[in-house]
């Protein structure tokens, strides 16, 4: 029980990351930015970890990108991509 909560935190917390992301329409959304944004929401995590989640979805070919900078931005590759899907 306590793993299945914690992998619905850590999912929960993915989708937000990937809200945040998306709502910046085109602009490069810093790590330290996604941190206050879910510190707002009351979820409270690392920079790291939102990398780790962030780098980890990339790796799965969600369509974000990293620009490479330490903290690393974070942008979705298009655009276009969610009218697309819809």
């Amino acid at each position: 029980l306590v793993k299945k909560k914690a992998q619905s935190r850590a999912g929960l917390r993915m989708f937000y990351e990937l809200l945040l992301i998306s709502n910046a329409q085109g602009r490069r959304v810093g790590t330290e930015e996604i941190q206050a944004k879910l510190s707002e929401l009351g979820l409270v995590v690392s920079l790291r970890t939102i990398q780790r989640d962030l780098n980890s979805l990339r790796d799965i070919n969600a369509p974000i990108k990293s620009d490479g900078h330490q903290p690393q931005g974070w942008s979705f590759f298009s655009e276009n991509l969610l009218k697309e899907v819809a």
